[in-house]
């Protein structure tokens, strides 16, 4: 039997396997094929009506349509959580394989999937749509195939490098950087499409006929237009691509199965200053200090809390200016809509000990009091909440021409930062977590099950409780407005002592209950596993 229809039949028995056996797989599974199936179908119907309204349609149709599809293909692994784990190539070293019959097999399971199901049922639709029964329509029906194979190839590519640079403390670093970043970006631009007018979408449909999937798009218009010398060409160098990836997934495979599996440790020079320096011996006085540095040494070392930071502040800050380009308001009052960016930093102040999990166990040991471990933390959280308002203020302040307005926020931004500090604080000790931590690309990195319900539950309610705190300081902000000598010399400082006095509250109201509930803390995050 040949060893792809082997591979296929393994990876459709795991398939059906899990779906039996696991209830939480069946549940992500049969959402995946529903999301897969009604996309490719409502794709499909658009690209058919589409293709009877004329070159205009057409433009604006199918290089956006095929961009997608490519965008949800090579990117969508980065931010849901992991590619495909039955294609790890690591899991076949021991099957009486050749290398060639595992490359063919690897190919011929990667087009086995309900993702590819919804490919083809959309690029269905496109040849229904533009397909003719003439020479032409072979050729359309071969760019829609290029595109599956192109797609295809691309996002295997794409996870093999990630497999590759995992194996190194910099590469895990670049790797987790750029997939959060990649996914906060296609957030930001799906955020950002009802505020592109028609001729600037006319313009980004022309651009993308020079990327790959764009060119194949083209080639479609081109063929079904009367011009197959066009598309021909456009189609040619998008197979050359596409062969040129799959040589460098195919080679990307053999070194994953020839080098060692295990993480290189990087060159470290010996002389090298370690972050924040050296702690004086006195500083074992204070508990509290110690884990703030180490917190922030974390912060500046470990590649997912940097990168929570900065999506939290590349996410939050447009999301804020992309509300006032809605309004289309430029006056003050609009900078003073800066805070919603806190939406996407209190996610990291709400799971101050979840982030840490392997280790609490090891400082419970230690003896220290959880009073002391949740201040440390609570202050080392502070950048998550502050650092996207204040990028929102800046950036609104700059479209507005407000700086004075803009000031102000940034004011009221770092002395009011007790207050989502402190409800984090309670919500932490309430529901804990583990944030999974792994550098496989091909695993899957998702919290157990249902636990995803209650982090966003929580989540809607502490922004509730953060708006009613906050909401004394707001109602002085607007009472003092025009008066800028007593906005600045008493509701700044009465601001300060209300954030503060409101975190000491939390901290201590969450200090007492996780010191009786050290037991189910470390059950919570150290016994529970955090992926499957």
């Amino acid at each position: 039997m040949p060893a792809e229809r082997v591979l296929v039949s393994l990876k459709l028995a795991i398939l059906r396997n899990s779906f039996l056996k696991d209830r939480r797989l069946r549940v992500g599974m049969s959402t995946i094929a529903f999301l897969s199936v009604v996309g490719g179908g409502i794709a499909a119907k658009a690209f058919v009506q589409d293709s009877h309204r004329g070159p205009v349609s057409w433009l604006r149709s199918l290089p956006p349509g095929f961009t997608v599809m490519f965008l949800v293909w090579v990117f969508g692994p980065l931010v849901l959580g992991g590619v495909d784990d039955t294609l790890d190539p690591t899991r076949l070293v021991l099957l009486p394989l050749t290398r060639l019959e595992i490359r063919r097999g690897l190919l011929a399971t990667s087009l086995v999937g309900f993702v590819t199901l919804g490919s083809v049922i959309a690029l269905g639709g496109v040849v229904a749509g533009y397909g003719e029964l003439r020479p032409t329509g072979l050729l359309i029906v071969l760019a829609c195939a290029l595109q599956l194979f192109f797609v295809v190839v691309c996002s295997r590519a794409l996870a093999v490098a990630m497999a590759h640079s995992s194996r190194s403390r910099k590469g895990r670093d670049v790797t987790v950087i750029i997939a959060s970043v990649t996914g906060a970006l296609l957030w930001l631009g799906t955020q950002s499409l009802d505020i592109v007018s028609a001729r600037t979408f006319d313009s980004m449909s022309r651009l993308l006929r020079w990327t790959p999937s764009g060119a194949l798009a083209q080639s479609v218009i081109d063929a079904h237009s009367g011009k197959p010398g066009i598309a021909i060409l456009r189609m040619t160098w998008v197979a050359v691509a596409s062969l040129a990836l799959l040589r460098l997934w195919l080679d990307g495979l053999d070194r994953l199965l020839v080098q060692p599996e295990a993480v290189r440790v990087d060159h470290v020079r010996s002389r090298r200053r370690p972050i924040l320096g050296r702690l004086p011996p006195a500083a074992g006085h204070y508990p509290a200090f110690v884990v703030f540095v180490k917190e922030l040494r974390y912060l500046a070392r470990a590649p997912q809390r940097r990168a929570a930071l900065i999506v939290g502040t590349i996410v939050g800050a447009p999301f804020a200016l992309l509300q006032v380009l809605r309004l289309g308001d430029a006056r003050a009052v609009a900078v003073y809509g800066s805070p919603i960016a806190l939406l996407f930093g209190v996610g990291a102040s709400n799971n101050l000990l979840g982030a840490d999990a392997a280790s609490l166990w090891l400082e419970v040991s230690s003896g220290i009091r959880m009073r002391a471990l949740l201040m440390g933390k609570s202050l080392a959280a502070v950048p998550f909440v502050v650092a996207p308002v204040v990028s929102a203020a800046v950036m609104i302040a700059a479209f507005t021409a407000r700086w004075w307005a803009g000031a102000e926020v940034v004011s009221f931004a770092l002395v009011c930062w007790g207050i989502p500090i402190g409800v984090g604080c309670i919500v932490s000790v309430l529901a804990p977590f583990p944030q999974p931590e792994t550098s496989n690309p091909f695993a899957n990195r998702r919290p157990s099950a249902g636990e995803g319900c209650l982090i966003g539950a929580l989540g809607v309610v502490s922004l509730f409780v953060v708006a009613v705190l906050l909401a004394p300081v707001v109602v002085a902000v607007v009472e003092t407005q025009g008066n800028a000598v007593v906005r600045n010399l008493v509701v700044l400082p009465a601001a300060l002592v209300y954030s503060v006095g409101v975190w000491l509250v939390s901290l201590g109201f969450a200090a007492r209950r996780a010191q009786s509930h050290e037991s189910d803390l470390l059950e919570a995050l150290g016994q529970r596993r955090a992926t499957r």
